[in-house]
């Protein structure tokens, strides 16, 4: 399951996917590691993968609780 999409960790930690894609391309997650871009075959974009320890390192950022229980039956 991991790493996971821009939008899963959108909803794990409570944010709209668009609001956390406006966060990472002004850098406020910048000094975080755990996030790469990948190339989904058969695709000419690139699509953000991220690690568990982002999401829990953004989610302190936000000073949220992540909800894993979001991903349950996704993928």
């Amino acid at each position: 399951m991991w790493p996971i999409t821009t939008t899963e960790v959108a909803r794990v930690l409570g944010v709209s996917a668009a609001n956390l894609r406006r966060w990472i391309r002004q850098g406020k997650f910048e000094h975080l590691e755990g996030m790469s871009n990948e190339r989904r075959p058969g695709t000419f974009q690139d699509q953000r993968r991220f690690t568990r320890a982002w999401v829990e390192a953004a989610a302190k950022e936000l000073q949220v609780d992540p909800d894993f229980s979001k991903l349950e039956g996704t993928q």
